[in-house]
C-alpha cells in the first residue's frame, strides 16, 4: 500500500525471513523501533513542508504507534499523524478537517502534499534507516 513501509520491500530477505519465524511479540520488539526510527527521520521533513498559517498543523504532526492490534498477525507499525479537531481549534461541527484539504486539494485550490511529498523523497533513505535499527535490534550489530 502506498504510504506504507513493509519489511518485505527493504531489500533483506534474511531479515525479513528472520523477522517473520519470530512470535508477533518479539517481531513487534524489532520491527517497531525501525519503523519509528523511520518515521522520526522523515518528520522534520514533513513539518518543512506543511503550509503555516496559524502553525497549528505543523506543531500538531508527531509519530505515534500504530494502536491496532491484529491477533493472527504481525503486523505492526507508527504513524506520522496530525492533531485532533480540538488540537487544531476546529470547531467539533464544523464539517471540514482542513489537513486533508491542505493534502489532498478541495474545489478549485490544488492539493499541497506535505505529507505524500517529504514520503515520496525520503522513501529509499527512511527504508535503510529502518533496516539498520531492525538488524541492530535482531542481531545486537549491524552486519
Amino acid at each position: 500500500m502506498k504510504g506504507h513501509i513493509d519489511i518485505r520491500v527493504l531489500g533483506d530477505d534474511k531479515l525479513a525471513k528472520k523477522i517473520a519465524k519470530l512470535d508477533r511479540v518479539a517481531a513487534g520488539k524489532i520491527v517497531r523501533p525501525g519503523m519509528r526510527a523511520a518515521a522520526q527521520m522523515v518528520l522534520p521533513y514533513v513539518k518543512a513542508a506543511v503550509p503555516e498559517k496559524t502553525g497549528n498543523l505543523k506543531r500538531s504532526i508527531k509519530v505515534k504507534a500504530d494502536k491496532r492490534k491484529w491477533a493472527r498477525s504481525k503486523a505492526t507499525g507508527v504513524n506520522i499523524q496530525t492533531g485532533t479537531r480540538e488540537q487544531l481549534g476546529i470547531a467539533a461541527d464544523d464539517k471540514y478537517y482542513y489537513p486533508a484539504a491542505v493534502e489532498y486539494g478541495h474545489g478549485n485550490v490544488p492539493a499541497r502534499s506535505y505529507l505524500r511529498g517529504p514520503m515520496d523523497q525520503h522513501r529509499e533513505a527512511a527504508k535503510l534507516r529502518a533496516a539498520r535499527v531492525m538488524k541492530i535490534r535482531l542481531y545486537g550489530v549491524v552486519k
